[in-house]
């Protein structure tokens, strides 16, 4: 765990969902409707696709460290339909993007407290950043809607490094790019890769929040802290 102070926290590098939106809330549906389109109507199969992805319909709930909870969207395809030819990849990935990008920002639900977190947290001077496994624009779209887009100095989606989570490099662009060094930001998320990712990085902290998939039991055995919501974080940084 880490040894650094609080005070030394200059940025804030947040998960989008689970940790901004909700996420049940936000994508049951919209992966429901898609599930069914691949499976070309069959309900059966679609509930399948939706089962190996990481939906437990007994909970009603997405399984923490899932395809569809933490993956991106060439996951996602790859899982769903692994004897596609390089074509069929290419449509679906580019149908599944489409989706996530016009629909998915329509869908979202924030989480409570969003608002006043995100101002509080501005008003104390400390930058702010996504860094999703979604698509980059998908999160632009999402901030936008929400009317934050202003609070943030930078927006990484899956498509905006060569690694994406839980690998270190989106922490160290945006380090690069914002003058920082990873012992000065913060990361927090919702599941075990955003953790993950911080410590690869070397990140200051790694925050865990209980908002999305992930359980107090798995996210604290290698964060700094668990949270039950990004609202709790300011008076955990001691910033009122």
């Amino acid at each position: 765990m880490t040894t650094h102070k609080k005070s030394a926290v200059k940025a804030i590098l947040f998960d989008k969902d689970g940790t901004l939106i909700d996420f049940n809330g936000t994508w049951h549906e919209l992966y429901k409707s898609l599930a069914l389109e691949v499976a070309g109507g069959d309900e059966r199969r679609a509930d399948y696709l939706l089962e190996i992805g990481g939906y437990d319909s007994a909970s009603h709930s997405f399984i923490a460290g899932s395809e569809l909870a933490a993956g991106t969207t060439p996951g996602i395809v790859r899982l769903w339909l692994p004897d596609a030819n390089e074509q069929e990849f290419a449509f679906w990935r580019a149908r599944l993007d489409r989706a996530f990008i016009e629909e998915g920002p329509v869908a979202a639900v924030p989480v409570a407290g969003l608002h006043e977190t995100i101002d509080t947290l501005f008003a104390a001077g400390i930058k702010l950043a996504v860094v999703t496994n979604d698509l980059e624009q998908s999160a632009e779209n999402t901030l936008v809607r929400f009317g934050i887009r202003d609070k943030f100095v930078a927006v990484l989606g899956y498509d905006s490094v060569t690694n994406p989570k839980p690998h270190a490099e989106p922490v160290h662009k945006f380090c690069r790019e914002a003058g920082l060094t990873p012992d000065q930001v913060l990361v927090i998320g919702d599941n075990s890769h955003d953790i993950e990712m911080a410590r690869n990085a070397g990140a200051g902290y790694a925050v865990g929040v209980l908002t999305g998939t992930g359980t107090h039991e798995v996210l604290s055995e290698n964060s700094d802290a668990v949270l039950g919501s990004i609202a709790d974080l300011p008076a955990w940084l001691g910033i009122e």
